[in-house]
């Protein structure tokens, strides 16, 4: 019997380990603004048990963020300037330090030749609420692999179809990237835009740095 009540309470102390170490359980719910019919843009709204405050800030940034491209749209129909554009937030990593988010997104101008894509992602700290850069993701073993030359060495060896497309002239990035996200499993991808190493064609340009985050 005393063997019995030992081991049901070394199950019960490994269950509420588990507990105490699980994520806060996050809730994502889509919200949309549309302009007209040529204007759509979804963001995310979060809920944290037990996190409101962290939530909030969260919230805060996207609604914010959301507000500014929507008055950009409307300031430049006023202008006269005609665009379709759409954009969309998806859920790309949630983990015990960071939660991130993937945007897509694209803008057709009437008259031009062809539309313009873009991806990114905005990643935040789950103690603070704040969107963070990539450098405040980095494992301390991993800093020699996210210097300049090593991102640059990643970029002209990656066995990656677009690596093919890079402009012929391009010889390395002159400073640190900036777009990131991190994927489900945590790792840290750079974003390049069109034209950014490479033409129009290549499309976007997603490197996989194959580190994760801590």
């Amino acid at each position: 019997m005393k063997k019995l009540l030992i081991a049901l309470l070394t199950v019960c102390c490994v269950c509420l380990n588990l507990t105490a170490l699980a994520n806060p359980k996050l809730t994502v719910k889509d919200e949309e603004i549309k302009q007209n019919d040529n204007f759509l843009l979804v963001y995310p709204k979060v809920t944290l048990d037990g996190k409101q405050v962290i939530g909030d800030k969260i919230n805060t940034y996207f609604a914010r963020d959301s507000q500014m491209t929507v008055q950009r749209y409307q300031e430049e129909r006023a202008k006269g300037i005609r665009k379709t554009f759409e954009q969309k937030y998806t859920q790309s990593y949630y983990g015990k330090h960071y939660l991130c988010f993937l945007y897509d997104g694209y803008m057709f101008y009437k008259g031009a030749a062809h539309p313009l894509s873009w991806r990114g992602g905005v990643t935040f700290d789950l103690k603070t609420g704040a969107d963070v850069k990539w450098q405040d993701l980095i494992k301390d073993g991993d800093k020699e692999a996210f210097t300049l030359a090593a991102i640059n060495d990643k970029i002209f060896n990656s066995k990656e179809k677009w690596r093919g497309w890079l402009f012929r002239d391009f010889q390395g990035l002159k400073k640190l990237p900036k777009t990131y996200y991190l994927d489900t499993k945590g790792y840290i991808h750079f974003i390049f835009g069109q034209y950014e190493i490479a033409p129009y064609a290549a499309g976007i340009i997603d490197l996989n740095m194959e580190k994760q985050c801590k």
